[in-house]
């Protein structure tokens, strides 16, 4: 059973998400099922046990679940967002050092296809940030990164 910290279910957008897809047979399966279950939940402490020393922030931290209740505070939707893009399969990264979502955070702008697009779209990014992206010429918003056994969650964290 998921712990919840009791301010958790008043903050946390996940909460409100009625079933998880998962996406299959891939390495990751297990993990990414738990980390949805947990995000659905709105159990943030159960988020940090499952991230360990995962990186979250380009500057260092050592509070995981903080960040995540800071950032639904400031109405990100960042639980609901992590569901959402665990959902989909995950993108090979750095010649099979791991799995990366969404993917658009492993090209290049130009190579963002339309596909691509709409699923950022369905993380409830609009066309404004999408037209921000491309100025900035790479997706620049959270990624999640998992090991390529799929036993470690590595980052959850915004950023080129």
């Amino acid at each position: 059973m998921l712990s919840t910290v009791p301010t958790q279910r008043v903050l946390c957008s996940a909460g409100t998400l009625e079933s998880v897809t998962n996406v299959g047979e891939q390495p990751y399966s297990e993990l990414t099922a738990r980390i949805q279950d947990a995000a659905r939940a709105c159990a943030v402490d159960s988020l940090a046990d499952l991230a360990g020393e995962i990186t979250y922030s380009f500057g260092g931290g050592d509070d995981f679940a903080g960040h995540l209740l800071d950032l639904e505070r400031r109405d990100t939707r960042i639980t609901r967002q992590l569901v959402l893009m665990l959902e989909r399969p995950g993108t090979p990264v750095i010649e099979g050092s791991g799995w990366a979502w969404p993917a658009a955070a492993t090209v290049g702008w130009d190579e963002v296809t339309d596909e691509m697009k709409d699923e950022l779209r369905r993380l409830g990014y609009t066309d404004a940030d999408l037209d921000g992206f491309a100025d900035f010429g790479a997706y620049i918003g959270y990624r999640v990164f998992i090991s390529a056994d799929g036993e470690d969650w590595q980052a959850f964290v915004a950023g080129d």
